[in-house]
């Protein structure tokens, strides 16, 4: 029964989907130990009598705090959307090649998803750092001409 079990065709989307959300599990799992340990060494150092250590700012504080940091961030998710959906398509010609089926170019084709939204993330990347760049713009010269 054991050997039939990851012979049959339905463990592969069984174990695609469970995965994901093993990664997610275990990722929210690491971040409630490392505010428990923090939370603790707090506590400690009240008990003691000690100086409290600087609350350590987290990336996000510090994306949301630094708009062009944030907009940093959606060119990165960019690029490497960018990249794996050009690997999948690189990946599929070759193993359409290798093999001598066309079928396996369905790959390619799903490829296209990630392709958009890495050019939806460059966009807006763009977009964002140009309103920067444009709120820039008109708050230099109100500085200037206040200085005078």
């Amino acid at each position: 029964m054991f050997s039939s079990m990851w012979n049959s065709p339905s463990i592969v989307p069984v174990v695609a989907m469970t995965i994901p959300i093993v990664a997610i599990v275990s990722g929210m799992i690491l971040k409630y130990q490392r505010r428990r340990l923090q939370s603790e060494e707090r506590l400690a150092a009240i008990a003691h009598g000690l100086p409290l250590p600087p609350e350590p700012a987290s990336e996000e504080d510090a994306a949301q705090a630094d708009p062009r940091r944030h907009a940093n961030g959606h060119r990165t998710t960019a690029i490497i959307l960018l990249a794996v959906s050009v690997a999948m398509m690189v990946f599929s010609v070759a193993l359409s090649w290798i093999v001598g089926e066309r079928d396996v170019l369905v790959i390619a084709a799903a490829a296209v998803f990630p392709l958009l939204l890495g050019v939806g993330f460059f966009i807006d990347y763009r977009l964002r750092i140009n309103e920067l760049n444009r709120i820039e713009a008109e708050t230099e010269p109100s500085r200037a001409s206040s200085r005078m």
